[in-house]
């Protein structure tokens, strides 16, 4: 992945949108990522990946309920705890 600083971005935006149709490209302020530039393309792509996987888990979601695969609230929420050390 290409990178570029905000400044660089700045300045050089021709640039910027040419080596966006090519890859992300990373851009940093000090030091750190802060973005990630990328074509509308790859943007359309990465947009309909997400919804096929949120349609697919929520078709799995709907199928457990259907067959009756569910756990109590109480449970979720004791687990989310246990796993993030929440308590």
């Amino acid at each position: 992945m290409h990178t570029m600083t905000a400044n660089q971005a700045k300045q050089n935006f021709g640039e910027l949108l040419d080596k966006a149709q090519r890859g992300p490209v990373a851009i940093t302020r000090h030091g750190r990522r802060v973005a990630v530039f990328i074509s509308g393309e790859d943007y359309e792509l990465s947009q309909k990946q997400k919804q096929a996987f949120l349609d697919d888990h929520l078709a799995e979601s709907h199928a457990d309920l259907k067959a009756g695969r569910t756990i109590p609230g109480e449970q979720v929420f004791r687990e989310i705890r246990e796993k993030y050390d929440l308590d």
